[in-house]
């Protein structure tokens, strides 16, 4: 419902865009290798990633279905900015329609976790301009959604009422009020019908038999992967800003960095051996 009112003009034309994607905090343990369990193949487990000893809560809980540590460790994920980023990086670009483009320039800042089991970013702030000149701000401050403004207006939204799902960090110390999950500075934005020439999605409230179905139709799901790689493209390439700590020029049609060897060296790493060799894998399954 958000993308739809800003794609069809209902806040004018769009010049910024907040996001907010939580925070993660240090675990507040230093690293310290453990036994392997008997139920984890670990060296499968481990797949491209640096060799390097095991440790449950870089892993996943061996006692629940709690949430994994391998998301708040850089050699696995690289924290909020591709978790729930990824989720409302996909947004923001589905409402400019980006959703197969993204940010022409990056500009990032953050604080990382040292000397702690978990080693992604802690504070943060992103800035990305898109075409047409929109900016884009990330930043930890924010509350959890995405805030189109426009000349006209704004919208808000979010995945949920909350600010951040059960598992997430700081959720069972909340405090602050659940607020709605879609919101606009005049619910008309919202509320008005849309006309023949409007642009409209298609409706899912079921995205696990959207997808099901999509599979035996041979068709596209309300989410294709394409997309969903542009959308991680824009997360990593803020990631790599905020490893850098500086302005960055990016290229979406070449999927590059412009004229910039040391953030291109962090778009990918080389696997720690030949058998995880990811490009090799999908090369053989008639993916490369």
């Amino acid at each position: 419902m958000a993308t739809e009112a800003v794609r069809n003009g209902r806040i004018g034309k769009v010049h910024t865009v907040k996001i907010g994607i939580g925070q993660d905090q240090p675990k507040g343990k230093a690293p310290r290798a453990q036994p392997v369990p008997a139920n984890l193949d670990y060296e499968t487990w481990l797949g491209p990633a640096p060799q390097q000893p095991y440790m449950e809560d870089r892993v996943h809980p061996q006692d629940s279905l709690g949430r994994p540590g391998w998301i708040t460790t850089e050699d696995f994920g690289l924290g909020m900015i591709t978790n729930w980023g990824a989720h409302h990086v996909d947004i923001m670009q589905w409402g400019l329609g980006q959703e197969l483009g993204g940010p022409l320039a990056l500009e990032g800042r953050a604080t990382f976790m040292k000397n702690d089991v978990w080693t992604v970013h802690h504070t943060y702030h992103v800035e990305m301009t898109y075409p047409g000149d929109v900016r884009v701000i990330l930043d930890n401050a924010f509350p959890n959604g995405i805030r189109f403004e426009g000349a006209d207006g704004w919208v808000f939204c979010a995945r949920g009422a909350g600010l951040v799902t059960s598992s997430d960090p700081g959720a069972a110390a909340q405090k602050e009020p659940a607020r709605k999950s879609l919101d606009a500075s005049n619910l008309a934005i919202l509320k008005a019908p849309y006309g023949p020439q409007d642009k409209r999605w298609p409706a899912s409230d079921d995205h696990y038999r959207n997808w099901l179905e999509a599979i035996i139709a041979r068709k596209d799901p309300i989410a294709p992967v394409d997309q969903s790689a542009r959308s991680l493209e824009a997360c990593a390439a803020a990631w790599i800003a905020m490893k850098l700590q500086r302005k960055l020029t990016w290229d979406p049609a070449r999927e590059t960095f412009v004229n910039d060897a040391e953030a291109n060296a962090l778009r990918g790493r080389k696997p720690r051996s030949a058998a995880y060799d990811i490009a090799q894998v999908m090369k053989k399954g008639g993916l490369g």
